[in-house]
């Protein structure tokens, strides 16, 4: 009798590690660190805060990064953040995308498979609510391609196909509002439906979080017009304000040259300079020829109100051998409190010319302007 409960107690603590072992995601809203989260360089980075260095995600301190024994090896597109969960696509395939869904626990270091593409490969990933919509790309003999949207639940890892058949064209989750999830397309249209991909209402915009703040959406919108110094040209854009509230659109930023950023109440962006910082010269690989380089966003950062009022010059690059990419941010997570990054290109001299090196991380204060360039070599 004493061996039969023994035996008990044994099941029950196996049953229960099981348990353990295959507790499902549970999200908590109230996690925050001191990073920054950046794919850059083919590694993808964190970057503290507090001492402005840069490490490796991947927990295992052997790893070269470069292959699919890392976890974040082929990263494709922006990781989702929520909570201590990072939601993205990884791996790689004959034809050169993404094949795994994966999440990974920021506080344990725990990294896991949700969903791996069989005979295709996956694309235009986000999260709401409790699933992650996906794209499942397949590829046919004679090379056309179609998509399956697909749905997978964060808890059970559930698997839902929500188109029955494949689609000539990607269908990109770009925001969830009020029991609604809102839809573009890869032909530019914009729709929404419910949260089980019914009752679908076309034209119905969304506007992505990164573009949003508070009651307000915004949009960037082609002037049509390229500007700039001689050999240093960039397309205009402006930046439109929407309120969710009333429809009510209003100019906000008249002109600018780059893709912006919205951060604790504020917009940051780049603007057209008379003269822009010269880095050096680069030779043509195919013509032999010198080609200028040049920060075509002009080196400087400018910060202002959600209304656009309030501008102010939050941080000069100028003097650095530097240059902007062309966008506010980093394919990841741009900011944390005070703190923003930026993705930077590097040059190293070779000879008579430059070269560009590998990209690194401006840490900027938002508030102060205070900023360091982080390097991940």
């Amino acid at each position: 009798m004493k061996k039969f409960a023994a035996l008990l107690v044994l099941l029950s603590v196996l049953m229960c590690a099981a348990c353990t072992k295959e507790t499902a995601q549970e999200p908590d809203v109230n996690y925050t660190d001191n990073y920054i989260y950046a794919n850059m360089n083919g590694t993808f980075f964190r970057f503290c805060v507090d001492n402005a260095t840069a490490s490796p995600l991947c927990p295992d301190p052997l790893c070269g990064h470069n292959d699919e024994g890392c976890p974040f090896f082929h990263m494709e597109g922006n990781p989702v953040f929520r909570g201590q969960y990072i939601y993205y696509l990884s791996g790689g395939s004959g034809y050169g995308g993404a094949t795994r869904l994966c999440s990974f626990n920021l506080q344990t270091g725990r990294y896991k498979v949700m969903y791996t593409a069989d005979g295709g490969t996956l694309s235009g990933m986000n999260a709401a609510g409790e699933d992650v919509y996906f794209n499942l790309n397949r590829f046919s003999e004679d090379g056309e391609v179609s998509f399956l949207l697909m749905k997978c639940h964060i808890k059970n890892n559930t698997i839902t196909s929500l188109t029955d058949d494949g689609l000539p064209i990607p269908q990109n989750l770009i925001a969830a509002r009020d029991g609604r999830l809102f839809w573009n397309t890869g032909s530019g249209e914009y729709y929404s439906t419910d949260r089980a991909y019914q009752n679908r209402i076309d034209g119905d915009r969304g506007y992505a979080e990164r573009l949003s703040s508070g009651e307000y959406s915004f949009i960037v919108e082609p002037t049509g017009e390229v500007k700039g110094v001689p050999d240093s040209k960039l397309p205009a854009f402006r930046l439109l304000r929407k309120s969710r509230m009333t429809g009510e659109t209003i100019t906000v930023i008249p002109e600018m040259c780059s893709f912006p950023a919205i951060y604790q109440d504020s917009i940051l962006y780049f603007r057209f300079q008379d003269t822009v910082p010269f880095i050096g010269y680069m030779k043509d690989g195919i013509s032999g020829e010198q080609i200028a380089v040049t920060d075509k966003n002009g080196g400087k950062l400018y910060i202002c109100d959600l209304d656009g009022k309030g501008e102010r010059l939050l941080c000069d690059i100028s003097d650095s051998g530097c240059t902007f990419t062309g966008a506010v941010g980093v394919s990841g997570k741009s900011g944390t409190g005070d703190y923003i990054g930026i993705e930077l290109y590097t040059y190293d001299r070779d000879g008579e010319y430059v070269r560009r090196g590998k990209s690194a991380l401006l840490l900027i204060n938002i508030k102060t302007g205070e900023n360091k360039i982080v390097r991940t070599d």
